[in-house]
């Protein structure tokens, strides 16, 4: 028998409930929250069962009606996905039950003859995702209660085995979306997922696999040392295979209107504040000022429940139309915004690109990383400019590459190779897109004092700041007493909170978990520390505009393009540490980077960018006939 332990964080302890169903989920439900004297169960409701259980009456749906103010909870005793579903439709729309009453997730199914399991029972866990991966028994959300839960180094352990042995590819997928998801992974790991990624692009639901690729390539982005010499042409190979599996043969009209752009974004643009929609924003509103007509096109990166087999990190239907309503706010009037339609991700990946082939552009300005196969498809019918969001490498398919230092990615295909055919890589100053101040910040407001500040902000600062960055950093704080670290984009960070508990406590360390007018936070700050990563250029650009010194090692690439190589520390954490110590001491070295670090933002103009994204653009077009002319 499979036991569901009931979801005792979602109810309060004391509080009167109705089970849903009095079958063996809610059974198992009843027993539980018996044994623990934890809630009083006032009735089951069931259509189909009549007798009692555990003296406890069993009543029809109707009796709802006319008891709302018996109960505090209605508990759902079903993990089928559709049943749920439908019960909490049945719930709110036949019945009037508010959702807040409702209880429907937060399940963790376990293998046991009876009691709650130990989340630590490595047998328990290891069994539990070998059965789910074997029939589809469990619930993907138990997958995410390990991950939430599990500490033991011995279900670690437990886990790596299974996805060495197991015969399942879907039981090995799932083995190492846990153990990347619970920083248990590595490099070799990462190789191995994508060799099981190859042997079933073709053969398996699809959608599984374009879940998981999109995982790993997010894993990556947290973890830059996990990738392996052939991780791009991996990547490439699988998205290739994926593309042939879902697109149908696309064609392109005879004739092109010339000066017509389409902008094409695998990210989701999750709102106008959100950074990379300002960047799309304001290259297609510079581009429709210089003349040309634009429009933009959005890969709706929607999911439904039975799409994956375990949660993931996409945009829900139901949450589009509230993105869509202020992404429209940063474009120009003129400039239409299309999203993908349709039913599945298949559909939506097809819709994406027939779009675009019906809107027949001269050429395609594609945004995004590894996350769409679309430019596959594409590449064959239009001359493609990419704009990547982050300075790392990718396999998109592209006629030209928009990068900030050529240097910098040909240092990257010296490292792991993953440059394309006929790829031709032009330079171009990034966009920089102004903040907006609209606040006047004051140090004794926030409590801080006369310290050196120094901050650092990210919205995935638990993975980026590795323990040893972290070690680095603290020591230089315990050392100097008027040193402060203020963290931003995070509520706290586990190592930190666990090694240097005495800081915390002090505020010699603070965590700020958002920030909206971060221009007007680093007016009363000293310095921007940028940890070793992929990404995070907008926020020391936007330091840099306020004259703030960045600190950043040279193997960051984004920070690096940003602040110049020459401003960037070659070497270690011991050699970034000594950079803040000199920065803190030395008033005339702080002042002439301060300076420095102003002019290099400002010179960073959207004209110039705009400037320099049409010349690409006219680059990719003459590539592109060539290519053309030499296949005819």
């Amino acid at each position: 028998m499979i036991d569901i332990i009931f979801p005792a964080g979602k109810i309060k302890k004391g509080s009167r409930i109705v089970i849903w169903g009095a079958d063996i989920t809610g059974m198992c439900f009843c027993e539980q929250i018996m044994s623990l004297q934890y809630a009083d169960i006032v009735s089951f409701i069931d259509n189909k069962i009549e007798t009692g259980y555990k003296n406890i009456n069993i009543n029809k749906p109707e009796w709802l009606r006319t008891n709302d103010s018996g109960y505090d909870y209605i508990l759902i005793g079903s993990v089928n996905l559709k049943s749920m579903n439908e019960i909490k439709r049945i719930l709110t729309e036949e019945y009037n039950i508010s959702q807040d009453k409702i209880i429907a997730e937060g399940y963790i199914p376990f293998i046991k003859s009876s009691g709650i399991a130990d989340i630590n029972s490595s047998y328990e866990i290891t069994e539990m995702i070998r059965k789910f991966g074997d029939n589809n028994e469990i619930s993907g959300k138990s997958v995410q209660y390990i991950i939430d839960n599990v500490k033991s180094q011995e279900v670690i352990v437990a886990i790596r085995t299974l996805f060495h042995n197991a015969k399942s590819i879907k039981t090995r997928l799932t083995c190492a979306y846990i153990l990347f998801s619970v920083n248990a992974g590595d490099g070799e790991l990462l190789e191995l997922t994508y060799k099981e990624l190859d042997k079933c692009s073709m053969s398996n639901p699809i959608w599984f696999h374009y879940f998981m690729f999109n995982f790993l390539n997010y894993v990556v982005m947290k973890h830059p040392e996990f990738r392996y010499y052939n991780y791009y042409l991996d990547i490439r190979k699988i998205m290739c295979d994926i593309s042939d599996s879902i697109y149908n043969n696309k064609y392109r009209k005879d004739s092109v209107e010339k000066k017509k752009i389409a902008i094409a974004s695998s990210a989701p643009l999750l709102g106008g504040d959100w950074h990379i929609t300002k960047l799309v924003a304001g290259l297609a509103n510079g581009l429709s000022s210089s003349g040309y007509e634009v429009a933009v096109f959005i890969e709706s990166r929607v999911y439904s429940e039975e799409d994956f087999f375990i949660n993931t990190y996409f945009v829900k239907t139901d949450g589009l139309s509230g993105y869509a309503q202020s992404n429209r706010k940063v474009f120009d009037e003129a400039i239409p915004v299309l999203y993908s339609e349709g039913n599945s991700m298949s559909e939506h990946a097809n819709d994406y690109v027939d779009k675009i082939v019906d809107y027949n552009p001269e050429s395609i300005v594609f945004f995004g990383a590894n996350g769409t196969c679309a430019t596959r498809v594409l590449y064959d019918l239009f001359p493609i400019v990419f704009i990547p969001t982050v300075t790392d490498g990718s396999i998109a398919f592209f006629h030209c590459m928009v990068c900030t230092r050529i240097s910098s990615f040909l240092n990257i295909n010296d490292k792991f190779p993953w440059k394309l055919e006929k790829q031709e890589l032009m330079e171009c100053q990034p966009l920089l897109i102004l903040p907006v101040c609209e606040n006047v910040y004051k140090r004794e407001d926030r409590g801080w004092k006369e310290e050196f500040i120094v901050v650092t902000v990210g919205n995935r600062l638990e993975s980026e700041l590795n323990n040893e960055f972290i070690d680095a950093v603290c020591k230089e704080i315990k050392d100097r007493e008027m040193l402060k670290w203020v963290i931003i984009g995070i509520s706290s960070i586990a190592y930190i909170n666990e090694k240097y508990d005495e800081l915390v406590k002090k505020k010699k360390i603070e965590y700020i978990t958002y920030e909206k007018d971060l221009s007007a936070l680093y007016k009363i700050v000293d310095v921007y520390l940028n940890p070793d990563r992929i990404g995070g250029g907008m926020s020391v650009a936007w330091a840099m505009l306020e004259g703030v010194p960045v600190i950043t090692l040279d193997s960051a690439l984004d920070g690096c393009n940003w602040v110049g190589r020459e401003n960037a520390i070659q070497g270690d954490y011991a050699a970034l540490v000594n950079e803040l110590r000199r920065l803190q001491d030395d008033e005339e070295y702080y002042m002439n980077k301060s300076i420095t670090m102003k002019k290099n933002a400002q010179k960073r103009s959207s004209k110039a960018h705009i400037s320099g994204v049409i010349e690409i653009i006219n680059k990719a077009v003459e590539i592109f006939n060539q290519q053309k002319k030499e296949g005819e």
